[in-house]
């Protein structure tokens, strides 16, 4: 049943060929048995496919979800997603949501989706692609755009991946400081390394 004392916010970034679509939402109602959640219908019959709960809004109200679309049979090329804030109340209880958020995808490619039309906010990133983003996991590109609403989801970023090395190179020395015009570069040493220098500096006198 619909409540309007239930609310939601809800942005989405132009999407093309992907199997889950993102959104971030914000000032949705928090509380016990709060969430986000979709249904996914037929565009010109309302056929329910799937409905689920995106996100836990027990003790927030913002985030970002992916919603995932997983082709059936007699299932069309376009479908309507309503994104809505929900009170799941259990069996034999009254469920209340908010006014519903509709997202059109379009399947282009199997399991692959793309957005056609969002009734709110449509955010298009403004990627920087000159300057890499680092962890010490992974790497991505950061939107310019000031009011980006995925701004702190580094895994929704342009590029994102895990960092990839094609060799491992093992060091007993490592440089700690270059050579000054009075005196040499200085190096430290760790484990076995030490007595194979000791022995080098004995074998040479």
């Amino acid at each position: 049943m619909k409540s309007d004392a239930l609310k939601l916010k809800a942005y989405a970034a132009e999407q093309e060929n992907t199997d889950a679509l993102r959104i971030a939402y914000s000032d949705a109602t928090v509380g016990p048995n709060m969430y986000i959640s979709c249904a996914v219908r037929n565009e010109w019959t309302g056929e329910l496919y799937y409905y689920g709960k995106l996100a836990d809004c027990s003790k927030s109200g913002s985030g970002t979800a992916e919603i995932r679309i997983l082709l059936r049979r007699y299932m069309p090329e376009n479908v309507v997603v309503e994104i809505f804030s929900e009170e799941a109340n259990g069996d034999l209880y009254t469920d209340f949501c908010s006014e519903p958020i509709i997202m059109k995808a379009l399947r282009k490619n199997h399991h692959k989706w793309t957005m056609t039309d969002f009734s709110e906010e449509t955010h298009t990133h403004q990627w920087d692609q000159d300057t890499w983003i680092t962890n010490d996991d992974n790497h991505w590109h950061d939107c310019k755009a000031a009011s980006c609403p995925f701004r702190e989801s580094n895994d929704l970023k342009d590029g994102c991946g895990w960092h990839r090395y094609d060799q491992k190179i093992e060091k007993y020395e490592y440089k700690v400081d270059g050579p000054q015009c009075d005196r040499p570069a200085l190096l430290a040493v760790s484990g076995g390394a030490w007595l194979a220098l000791l022995r080098r500096r004995r074998d040479r006198q």
